[in-house]
């Protein structure tokens, strides 16, 4: 609904009545994205509950393939119809969208009940498991830093056209777009997906020493290593997130959790939040650091809490084991 509302704000009066005409309409779709995503992260351990990581990497490959197409779509439609179309357009798909999730979405046979109904503070108290949010909660963080930095770095050293920039972007989706579903593929074979996450943030490490590079490594930034440092962000942060989500919900079933039907969507709503503060913050800090710091030694930054989060993650594998 508010994306075809979208349209209508340019029949906004102008000054103040439009741009709190644009924070209502943002207000009301930020809702409506929240639930929907609460919603569908709910739904893979529901409906998919031996399929995790399969049915979350193909959720994420679809979503890096619509951050990938929208645009693109979004600019054609623009160019050869000006301001309307892209809305009626989307917003045409998703009402289409309604019938056919209610066609394809299998119907629950019944909840168990319980009389003990578990909060969120007893979710937080799983140590594994808030170690993985945690995990989520950098992963995301340190993608939103990337967003609103990554492009002044390159133009500070390269004269690249604007397109030229897009496209180097563009290689960080592909990648997280392809390793999502790979990663999806493997991790039901990986008794701790705890691992892969280990292995997502090295490359998210080694991403973040070569790509300024970070001071004080002596080497000169080049748009190459820009370009290889990109790859190994976009496959790290892929593996990474399809990890930690795959391995709390491992968690709550090795639990009494697991006999709580509502957990799921608890747990769900949790992944959404960091996910959401990580991307937000991102680029907030991001900006902060831009101010009273260069790109390479912002790098520092980013590698220490992505070493500080492997670390924690190391200490939770090892607690696994024990455990066993």
């Amino acid at each position: 609904m508010t994306t075809l509302i979208s349209r209508a704000l340019v029949w906004a009066p102008y000054g103040t009545p439009f741009a709190v005409s644009c924070g209502l309409v943002r207000l009301f779709g930020s809702i409506g994205m929240a639930n929907l995503y609460v919603c569908i992260f709910a739904a893979v351990p529901i409906f998919f509950p031996d399929h995790i990581s399969q049915a979350f990497g193909l959720l994420e490959m679809c979503f890096s393939v619509g951050m990938i197409v929208g645009p693109l779509a979004g600019g054609f439609l623009y160019e050869f119809g000006g301001f309307g179309p892209p809305f009626y357009v989307i917003g045409g798909l998703l009402a289409l969208s309604f019938p056919l999730i209610l066609f394809i979405c299998p119907e629950m046979k019944g909840s168990i009940k319980t009389e003990n109904k578990a909060g969120i503070l007893r979710i937080l108290s799983d140590f594994r498991i808030t170690v993985n949010l945690i995990g989520s909660f950098i992963f995301c963080l340190v993608a939103g830093f990337m967003q609103v930095s990554l492009e002044p770095h390159i133009r500070s050293f390269a004269d690249l056209r604007s397109s030229t920039v897009g496209a180097i972007f563009l290689i960080y989706g592909l990648f997280y777009g392809v390793s999502t579903w790979l990663v999806g593929l493997i991790l039901p074979k990986i008794k701790d997906a705890t691992i892969i996450n280990i292995i997502g943030l090295v490359f998210v490490i080694i991403a973040y020493l070569f790509i300024g590079p970070m001071y004080p490594i002596p080497i000169k930034p080049s748009v190459t290593l820009v370009v290889i440092c990109q790859m190994f962000f976009g496959t790290g942060f892929a593996i990474g997130y399809v990890a930690t989500f795959t391995q709390a919900m491992r968690e709550k079933d090795l639990t009494s959790l697991k006999d709580d039907p509502d957990v799921s969507g608890l747990m769900s709503s949790l992944f959404v939040s960091v996910f959401a503060l990580g991307v937000a913050l991102g680029p907030i800090i991001g900006g902060r650091l831009a101010e009273h710091f260069t790109y390479q030694q912002s790098c520092i930054f980013i590698v220490g809490i992505s070493s500080a989060t492997l670390l924690l993650t190391l200490i939770s594998t090892i607690i696994f084991h024990k455990r066993r």
